[in-house]
């Protein structure tokens, strides 16, 4: 009876050290399951299902969620603070001179709901569309940055170019919203003019101007654009009136395009 009771204790003592070994198997099993699933991030979810998924998906474990589709934008730049709920973006607006296509003519007004302050930048080649969408694109070719104190509502100017020759120039008081960063050739530019510091000297912005249009989609057409008139290339070389205008297309092509081919070349770019 005593050899029974005695083997009887052996065996659960057996069973106990198996079903341990068993549950430290089963626990790091999970822990190499969960670490690989880290390591991934997202990737193992189907593309066909990530369009679906209703949330933001953080980029990688520690980071903010980022919105989806939208590039790793760095944590100080406007983009990613007002997609994640750290600025609000009041207005982006025009305070530009009739006719006027390139330097500080617009500005963003931001206000700052937090609790702390707030740096931010808008980079260079960040696109800003206009709501009349009869009016050209602006693109950014200097860093404007600054901070907002908690509740403050600041506005910060930003040095902007057209990008549509073919598009009207803004308005004084002309509205726009907060695009992405342009790619390929006027990305390119706009990062190599982000490097400089741009004169205000008339003749040097009207050349930097020409440069732009002709690194743009449009760039092969600009004598066609002239004598179509109604945009802001013809409205540029017309002064208002479309008599003579491809002669006057003619002087300002002679008066800027070798200064505009030095903008291209100095910043590699082959339109």
């Amino acid at each position: 009876m005593t050899e029974n009771v005695q083997d009887t204790k052996k065996r659960r003592s057996c069973l106990i050290v198996v079903v341990i070994i068993l549950a430290l198997f089963i626990c790091v099993l999970c822990i190499a399951a969960g670490y690989g699933v880290w390591k991934r991030g997202t990737d193992f979810i189907p593309e066909d299902l990530m369009d679906n998924i209703p949330i933001d998906l953080p980029q990688e474990v520690g980071e903010e969620p980022m919105p989806q589709g939208e590039p790793d934008y760095e944590e100080d730049t406007l983009q990613w603070l007002t997609a994640n709920n750290k600025l609000e973006i009041l207005q982006i607006f025009s305070n530009a001179a009739e006719g006027e296509t390139s330097g500080q003519i617009l500005e963003v007004e931001v206000v700052n709901n937090n609790a702390e302050d707030v740096f931010f930048v808008v980079p260079c080649g960040t696109i800003l569309l206009p709501d009349d969408q009869s009016q050209q694109r602006m693109m950014v070719v200097q860093q404007a940055s600054t901070s907002a104190a908690p509740n403050e509502i600041v506005v910060l100017p930003m040095h902007v170019v057209c990008i549509d020759a073919g598009a009207t120039a803004p308005d004084s008081g002309s509205t726009f919203q907060l695009g992405k960063p342009i790619q390929g050739e006027l990305g390119k530019f706009a990062e190599c003019l982000c490097g400089q510091t741009l004169s205000t000297d008339e003749f040097e912005m009207m050349s930097l101007q020409f440069a732009i249009w002709s690194a743009a989609d449009e760039g092969d057409n600009l004598d066609q654009l002239a004598a179509e008139g109604d945009n802001a290339l013809s409205s540029m070389v017309s002064e208002g009136s479309m008599e003579g205008v491809m002669e006057m297309y003619a002087m300002f092509m002679e008066m800027y395009s070798a200064s505009a081919q030095q903008w291209l070349d100095q910043c590699g770019i082959n339109p």
